[in-house]
């Protein structure tokens, strides 16, 4: 590692989705063989990061969602290494991912590992993306519902996709580096809830 970024307590994460397939890995259809290939290849860059930097952590997993191949790489042994696993729950809407019984599923795989979970994309796109349409306001409103349910189910990372750049459609930033709506707001709530935490789950309302 060079030494400008070694003992900086990096994290590493992943390659990302890459049991998605497609422009994920190399624009091929995803094969038993190259499944092998993509957890032998995360074994050996968590290797890699542990053996020249203590101080580093490597997030595992980098699931796009669940499905087949992520299910076949779990079995392969994708994570029985790693500091921490993580997936994108991305949703129309936030409260979809509470009840939704295949998240249900992933999460109990994530969380018998041991390893912490950790989301490391969500959001919403303005005016559409792939998983539906907003508004500024409803883009606001559903970054912040979806970071307390996160909190709420034991997620130890919370990461939004993304605070800036080409992604226009998902940004918390205007052009000229302001914080536009969403980021107002989200900005706002934590300077609220610093110091506070998640404290227990109240059974649903009848």
């Amino acid at each position: 590692f060079p030494v400008t970024i070694r003992c900086k307590g990096i994290y590493y994460e992943a390659i990302d989705e890459a049991t998605s397939g497609g422009h994920f890995w190399l624009n091929q259809n995803i094969t038993d063989s190259i499944l092998n290939d993509i957890v032998s290849m995360n074994k050996k860059f968590y290797t890699f990061v542990r053996r020249y930097d203590d101080s580093a952590r490597f997030i595992n997993g980098d699931f796009a969602a669940p499905g087949t191949n992520t299910n076949s790489v779990i079995d392969k042994g994708m994570l029985e290494f790693g500091d921490y696993v993580s997936y994108h729950p991305y949703f129309t809407n936030p409260e979809g991912m509470i009840n939704d019984l295949a998240q249900i599923d992933l999460r109990s795989k994530l969380f018998n590992t041991g390893l912490p979970i950790s989301a490391t994309e969500f959001g919403f796109g303005v005016p559409s993306a792939f998983n539906g349409e907003n508004t500024r306001e409803q883009q606001a409103s559903k970054l912040l519902r979806q970071i307390f349910i996160l909190d709420m189910l034991g997620f130890e990372h919370i990461i939004h996709f993304t605070m800036e750049g080409s992604d226009s459609a998902w940004i918390l930033q205007n052009m000229d580096g302001t914080f536009n709506l969403s980021g107002q707001l989200i900005k706002s709530k934590m300077s609220e809830l610093n110091g506070y935490t998640f404290k227990e789950r109240y059974r649903d309302w009848e």
